[in-house]
């Protein structure tokens, strides 16, 4: 097979141009700009110009960017066969400078260590992968990676426990979704305190695996945190972090640690941006968040109008709990606060 035949498009049909319009001024480009203004398209796309003319043929192979997502590639036997037929033409002699992988369906991609493989052994500097498996299938040399700057590891398998090594000492944005950090040696999980470099971190649909459920977010470097979806812990330790997101289900859940709004914290004293995503609380959520509160010690008066508001639909439908984010802005008190509305589709349910 050669490269062309997996990248003709449809017959088009043919429009006459005068001299003007029909002259060919993008391919007069020097090939460095070519090559830039492609690294802005998805690969499929990209690889599709090679048939534009003998100029276009070969560009591709130069990309330092390739972005492979099942979504645009049909079926999954084509996207296989397609991803590895893309990686063996590149040029093997360019550095990857970003590298995205993406497998939306729920099949277990065979070839994801010979994928990763290939961009570690071509210096990826920014790695992004999203796919259905298990955290074996990722080589243990993309966790010690000297050239990684950005990485986003999102693994839908369950929660999958995070690596207790890593040493990724280029690493300033790090984006988790769906693991779980264990506890180890100390009396809380503690998996970032490695990242020397740290700038920016998302974590989502985490949880703490083993008691107590504390994780410790001690980055002396970091300045952007994002929290989504959080399961049942509690976060310490925010030196440095000028801007914080969270879900209105991660304050709810912060609200029902006993007398947490007395407790004085000892940081989120340079915080100057706090935003708030009001995404509306599932019933499942509000249903779980009835029986916490039931659990607490408290007057039948105060248990009466808790069962009461509930039937009411009171409990809560999206609010903020009361006094949450005076309790987060308690050291920084002038930081900018804003509140982001977010729709839940029907049906869907928000894991806790």
């Amino acid at each position: 097979m050669s490269d062309s035949e997996i990248v003709v498009p449809p017959a088009m049909k043919r429009i006459k141009l005068s001299d003007s319009e029909n002259k060919d001024r993008l391919s007069h480009l020097p090939d460095s700009v070519i090559i830039h203004i492609l690294s802005f398209l998805n690969t499929k796309l990209a690889v599709q110009t090679c048939i534009l003319s003998k100029k276009w043929k070969h560009l591709w192979k130069r990309l330092p960017n390739l972005t492979l997502h099942s979504a645009d590639f049909g079926a999954y036997e084509k996207f296989a066969r397609l991803v590895s037929k893309i990686l063996s033409l590149r040029d093997s002699s360019i550095s990857l400078q970003a590298f995205g992988f993406k497998h939306s369906n729920d099949r277990v991609e065979p070839e994801l260590e010979k994928i990763l493989n290939y961009a570690i052994s071509h210096n990826v500097e920014r790695l992004g992968l999203d796919f259905y498996g298990d955290i074996g299938q990722i080589p243990s040399s993309m966790f010690s990676c000297r050239t990684l700057t950005h990485l986003k590891l999102f693994i839908h398998n369950g929660e999958t426990l995070f690596p207790k090594s890593v040493d990724l000492p280029a690493l300033t944005n790090l984006q988790l979704g769906n693991f779980a950090f264990g506890v180890y040696d100390s009396d809380r999980a503690e998996p970032f305190s490695t990242f020397k470099r740290l700038n920016s971190l998302l974590i989502s649909n985490c949880i703490v695996s083993g008691f107590p459920k504390i994780l410790c977010v001690s980055s002396v470097t970091l300045v952007n945190l994002i929290l989504n979806y959080l399961g049942a812990m509690f976060l310490l330790e925010f030196v440095n972090i000028e801007s914080l997101m969270v879900t209105a289900t991660t304050l709810q859940i912060l609200s029902i640690f006993p007398n947490v709004l007395k407790n004085r914290l000892p940081s989120l004293r340079k915080l100057k941006s706090l935003k708030v995503k009001m995404e509306e609380l599932s019933d499942k959520f509000r249903m779980t968040l009835r029986s916490v509160k039931l659990r607490k010690p408290m007057s039948l008066r105060e248990a009466n109008r808790i069962e009461t508001a509930f039937k009411a639909g009171l409990i809560p439908s999206s609010p903020v709990p009361d006094g949450i984010v005076n309790f987060l802005l308690q050291n920084s008190p002038l930081a900018k606060v804003d509140f982001i509305e977010c729709s839940r589709q029907p049906g869907e349910e928000r894991s806790l």
